[in-house]
């Protein structure tokens, strides 16, 4: 698999993550923050990310495996702004690094 699923970091910042959205700095901060969570927690586990419950919502929609290697579908829910859902998955057992550019 190519592309950003595949990727060694993802930008959470790009525009076919959150950039379009025009996010401030402590919103991005706790997305990631929420993200690195879900990558590890339980399928379909709620991850808050905002300061009202369900405002931003991080979660583990799904997980998979191909040759080996682990895959995750990360859903970000920003109530009234937009939603976003990508794949991300694992290179020799261990998750991309999140980052904010």
């Amino acid at each position: 698999m190519t592309g950003p699923a595949y990727a060694d970091t993802i930008n959470i910042n790009a525009p076919n993550w959150l950039g379009n959205y025009h996010l401030q700095p402590e919103q991005l901060q706790a997305i990631r923050a929420a993200i690195k969570k879900a990558l590890n927690a339980p399928i379909d586990a709620d991850q808050q990310c905002g300061e009202e419950r369900m405002d931003c919502v991080v979660r583990a929609a799904r997980q998979w495996q191909v040759d080996g290697e682990v895959y995750r579908e990360i859903v970000v829910y920003l109530h009234t702004i937009g939603h976003t859902s990508h794949a991300i998955g694992q290179t020799n057992g261990r998750w991309p690094e999140i980052a904010i550019k």
